[in-house]
């Protein structure tokens, strides 16, 4: 699930992304999340996705749910493909025969038979007559009744109620994202209080946060993690620095070697042009000798006649 509003901090949209996992007998939707940009084309939208996900196995992915700006489909579409030239299968599109696909991704006559032999033999029971929705979870309690009895049955029960339903998770975060801004804050240090929040009210509260081994092992060197994150951005701008001299020293020799190609072929086009003015001077100068070549024989023929 994913969806974006605008973050008053950074001053860009704020693209948050949760997903719905199973744990255990539940469903659980977490925080994984975010990212920040500007004005986005679909293509924009799916490198930023893939960015976020990519530590994730999308072999399992089942679904993508999102609002409805034409600009989402089309991320949607580009998905679509990607997903299937990587892993041979389609995503289910909710509330586009997402049912229907998800059928046929399963051995459908199998989970008929599972299904008419749960209505016959489990539906009948007491524990489903007294089921209370409001009471006790569905998710777990059709992990209780499935499970080891149905198996192919609870496959294709997993997968339905791992489809979202909205985007009320995600538009909840969003009143999670007013309450972590702050002034100058940066993406990182946003995105890191999300992940805060969203396993706190997983836990039940701060007082049920589990402080195990890890947790305290964090907390007890987050000052030479901050030192060595500190080190890190410094290579990245020196490295990125000396990537921006190189590249302006390249563009400055090829620049030179275009200016270079464009002075010889002024020169071959003068020299041409020389040559062929030197032509018919040399041709205007051969007619005008052979002329004066006439009149000067003319003259001494004639020279002899009047000296007389």
């Amino acid at each position: 699930m994913f969806d974006e509003t605008l973050n008053h901090s950074t001053k860009n949209k704020q693209l948050d992304i949760h997903v719905s996992v199973w744990k255990d007998d539940r469903v659980q939707s977490r925080f994984l999340g975010s990212q920040f940009l500007g004005h986005a084309t679909a293509q924009d939208l799916l490198h930023r996705f893939k960015d976020c996900v990519q530590d994730l196995q999308l072999r399992k992915l089942v679904s993508i749910s999102m609002d409805g700006p034409n600009v989402n489909w089309k991320f949607l579409e580009l998905l679509q493909q990607d997903h299937a030239e990587e892993f041979g299968s389609q995503l289910i599109v909710v509330g586009s025969c997402g049912l229907h696909a998800l059928h046929n991704s399963f051995k459908g006559d199998v989970i008929i038979q599972q299904f008419e032999a749960c209505l016959s033999l489990e539906a009948k029971s007491e524990s489903f007559s007294a089921f209370q929705p409001m009471q006790t979870r569905l998710d777990v309690f059709l992990h209780g009744h499935l499970c080891k009895s149905y198996p192919e049955l609870w496959t294709f029960c997993k997968k339905l109620l791992l489809l979202s339903h909205g985007q009320a998770t995600v538009e909840r975060g969003f009143s999670v994202n007013k309450e972590v801004e702050e002034d100058n804050m940066q993406e990182d240090a946003i995105v890191a209080q999300r992940i805060i929040c969203d396993y706190v009210s997983v836990s039940g509260g701060v007082l049920n946060v589990p402080l195990t081994k890890e947790l305290l092992g964090a907390a007890a060197s987050a000052r030479s993690q901050y030192r060595l994150y500190l080190e890190e951005e410094r290579r990245k701008q020196e490295s990125q620095a000396q990537k921006q001299k190189r590249k302006a020293a390249e563009d400055h020799v090829e620049e030179l070697r275009k200016k270079r190609v464009v002075l010889n072929e002024v020169a071959t086009s003068l020299e041409k042009d020389a040559d062929k003015l030197a032509e018919q001077a040399e041709g205007k100068a051969g007619n005008l000798l052979e002329k004066i070549r006439r009149l000067s024989s003319c003259f001494i023929a004639e020279l002899p006649e009047q000296l007389q």
